[in-house]
Order: structure tokens, then sequence, then C-alpha cells
């Protein structure tokens, strides 16, 4: 399949070792788009190209909430789609992160044209304005490159 657009996806992962999943949904008020348990089996497609007779389970539980792929240039929009509903809860992340020893990262996914490039930030401390706004900054920067129609190379030399 051809892309003539660019295509963003982004997703906020909440993961550790085991937690109830149920009491995160709860206790944020919103419902992940995708959830998992450490020891469920790998459900992986039909692929006539790979065989594989081992059995994978996931190794962590986690707690997903994304958007779907969206034809887009400001990725921003994706980001107020997932940082909107947990802009204010900051603090009940904190707390659910201690209690149960998690991590949380945030994903952002661009097809952009046949390539796809994966930015991912890891988020160690708290979700709070500061962190927000140096993710609004990585955004520009990834925005003018887009706009730029840099390749792959020389976005690696314009971060370094």
């Amino acid at each position: 399949m051809y892309l003539d657009k660019t295509q963003v996806m982004v997703y906020f992962c909440l993961y550790g070792d085991e937690f109830p999943i149920d009491y995160v949904t709860e206790t944020l008020e919103t419902e992940p788009t995708k959830t998992y348990k450490k020891g469920e089996v790998i459900v992986r497609p039909h692929n006539p190209n790979v065989i594989s007779t081992k059995t994978l389970y996931r190794k962590e539980t986690a707690w997903e909430l994304s958007t779907v792929y969206q034809e887009s240039y400001d990725v921003k929009e994706q980001m107020d789609q997932i940082l909107g509903p947990l802009k204010n809860k900051a603090a009940i992340l904190n707390q659910v992160k201690a209690k149960y020893k998690l991590e949380c990262k945030i994903f952002i996914v661009i097809i952009w044209k046949m390539e796809i490039h994966r930015f991912c930030i890891l988020i160690t401390n708290r979700l709070n304005l500061q962190i927000v706004l140096k993710l609004k900054l990585i955004l520009i920067c990834m925005q003018t490159l887009m706009k730029m129609n840099m390749t792959t190379k020389k976005a690696q030399t314009f971060f370094n």
C-alpha cells in the first residue's frame, strides 16, 4: 500500500510487572484502548513468510491509551487526544506508578510515505507541565523536519 499523505498515531503506555488493570481504569476514569496481562499468550496474525512453533507470552502487564492512524501534518493534534484525558491526572498517575512500581511511555509513530519513523519518549518521573512542554518542543522539531522533507540521515544530523 502506497501512502501519499503522512499518517500519525500516538499512544501512552503504563506498564509493569503485574497490576490491576480495572483499578487503573476506574482510578483514571478513562477507558484504555488496549490492555494485556503478564503471562498472556501473544496472538500473532498468520503470516505465511514466518514459521514459528514457539508460543510467546507477555512479559509485562500494560494499560494503553492510543489514537488510530490519522492523516496529519501536525502531531500536536494526536498528542492532545492522548494528553487531554490525562492532563489533570498527573497526581493519580504518580500514585499508581509508585504503588505498583510502574513505568510509562509515550510513543509517536509517523508513517511518512513508505518510511516508518518511531520516536519514543520514556517518561520516568512525572507527567507534568514541564514534560508536556518538552514533548511539544520535540513535536515542533519533528514538524519542521516533515515540512523540510528531510531523510532519516539528515534528521539524525539535525538532532545531533
